[in-house]
Formats: structure tokens, sequence, C-alpha cells
């Protein structure tokens, strides 16, 4: 019984080795061998995730060699910009997409090499500043293969549609350490349930009421422990009452506290539910770093008292 064992797997081995050999003696090879092709134009691999930054953001393309072997010789590849393609893929694909203006990008190299033994380039930069983009606009920079030297490149992944559907906007919230006063008071004083404070407590739970509401003199008012600029604001509305919302109302900074420049103006809003937070967008806001930020309420929806939950400041970074 040993011995028939002790054969059974020489033979087993015999045969593995005589597998293990020919797989080795073989070479195998791609239709697409030594194609050259954009490793970015495939599915989503030019969708640019980017932040809406002061600072530069880059990204890469570049080829890549088709195939399972390594290229023989220096490949020498030129691409170019080409933005007239924008309409044709808009068309295709339904979609809306405008040119990224050229102030906000910068492709210092449009010639790269891959090298002999390599089956991709060296990366060529494209240096995005997304600071003057507008957030909700959906910009595309294309960049088309042109030329390879030695050898051919696949026309149907020469183009990488570099698309920005969106800008993840960074922020914080530089609300605190501050202190606050109002131009009119919870009637039973600051330290109540509802009194000012509750307007930068932090919690969504609580909130700031006022009564006997009058057009165009209701103010809340921060002077904050530094200058400090803001680009946006958020306010939350309180639990009930809808009516005592915040309908027209303007965000205000100043350096001294005495003078004041708008920085936001807000007309007719409406709020669409209870404890709802929204975020706004300065949209006169001219980057000083202010000590003092007001929010002035002309008018809230016809009750006879005012209330907000939360106020917050809020800093892009």
């Amino acid at each position: 019984m040993t011995t028939q064992l002790i054969k059974a797997l020489l033979i087993t081995t015999g045969v593995a080795v005589s597998f293990v050999s020919c797989y080795k003696d073989t070479e195998y090879t791609s239709q697409q061998e030594g194609t050259i092709y954009v490793p970015q134009a495939y599915g989503t691999k030019a969708s640019l995730t980017l932040y809406k930054l002061d600072s530069v953001q880059t990204r890469y393309f570049g080829i890549a060699y088709g195939g399972f072997n390594a290229a023989g010789s220096d490949i020498t590849a030129t691409f170019e910009i080409d933005s007239s393609l924008i309409d044709a893929y808009n068309t295709k694909n339904y979609t809306n997409y405008v040119t990224l203006p050229r102030a906000a990008f910068s492709v210092p190299e449009l010639t790269t090499i891959l090298k002999a033994g390599k089956t991709s380039s060296e990366g060529l930069n494209i240096d995005i500043q997304t600071s003057s983009l507008k957030v909700g606009t959906k910009y595309m920079l294309p960049i088309k293969l042109v030329s390879t030297t030695p050898g051919s490149f696949n026309s149907d992944m020469s183009v990488a549609y570099f698309r920005i559907d969106s800008l993840t906007q960074r922020m914080r919230d530089v609300t605190l350490p501050a202190t606050i006063t109002v131009s009119k008071e919870n009637a039973n004083g600051s330290s109540y349930k509802e009194g000012s404070p509750k307007l930068i407590d932090g919690d969504t739970t609580t909130k700031f009421y006022s009564p006997g509401f009058t057009a165009n003199s209701l103010w809340m008012a921060l002077q904050l422990s530094e200058a400090r600029t803001i680009h946006a604001y958020s306010l939350t509305t309180g639990n009930d009452e809808a009516s005592r919302d915040p309908k027209t109302w303007e965000l205000q900074g100043s350096d001294d506290g005495a003078t004041w420049k708008t920085l936001d103006t807000r007309t007719d809003y409406l709020f669409s539910g209870r404890r709802q937070m929204v975020n706004f967008e300065l949209t006169n806001g001219d980057g000083h770093a202010y000590l003092h930020y007001r929010l002035f309420v002309n008018y809230n929806n016809g009750n006879a008292g005012f209330q907000l939950s939360e106020w917050r400041l809020l800093q892009y970074y």
C-alpha cells in the first residue's frame, strides 16, 4: 500500500512539474498588445473630486501600454487640450458641462515618455485652482492624445474628459468664543431657558425667543475673541410657530461695533421646516476679518414674537 502511494505521488508530481514547465514556456499576448491608450479615458477615472480652496490641487494623466508585456522601447506621447469636444460630449450624454476657465488651471507639459520596460508613463500635471469656480456649475477639461512615437494608439481610449461635477466646500464653525448681545432680550432675561445665549449654545433643541417683534428693529450681535473672516453662516429655525421665523434680514460685519457693512441680504426667505438648519453663503463678502457680526432682522413671518434656535458663523478653508 505504501509503495503504491509513493508511486501515485511521484506520478502526480511529474505531471505537475510538466504542467509548470509548459506554463513557463508559454508567452501570453493580447489582441491589444502594444496598443497605447489613456487610462483616464476609461469609465469614471476622469471624474475629479475637488475642494473649493485657495491652494492648487493637482491631478495627473498619461499613457499606458496595452497587453501582458512591457514596452520594448521608449514611446513618446503628445497631448492637446481640446475644449471643442465638450458640445459633442454633452449632446451624446445629455449633460451640461461648461469649459473649465483657462485661468482656473495650468498644464505645464503636454508631452510624456513611456520608458522601455514599463507599462505606464510618468504622469503629467493638471494644476487646478478652484477658488474662482462656482459651486453647482459642472466644468469639463478634455485632454486628447494626438500622437505616439513609435506605435499606434486606441482612438476610442484617447480622450480624457476631466469632469468637475461638484466642489466640496470645507468649512469650520468659528462662532465661539464670542459674547452675544441683542436689541430685545427675552422677557425673563438672558439666563432664561429661551434667552439670547441659546442662539450660540450649539443645541438645536433650544432657542432664543424675543416677544414684541417690531419690523426693522431687532438685531443680534456677536463680538468675537479675535477678528475672523467668514464666508457663510447658518440659521436654524425653532421648534414651532413658523410665523416667528426671520423672513428678511441682513448679515453685517464691523470692526468697532458701530459702523456696519452688509455682507449678505435675504428677502422674503421661507424656511421649509422646524429645527431646519440652512447655510447661507455671503453674497457680498469681502474677505475681511471682522471682530463683530450682526444679524439684523427686518421682517419675520407676521408673528408678534421672534424666535431662532441657532446662529453660527462659518469659515471656508
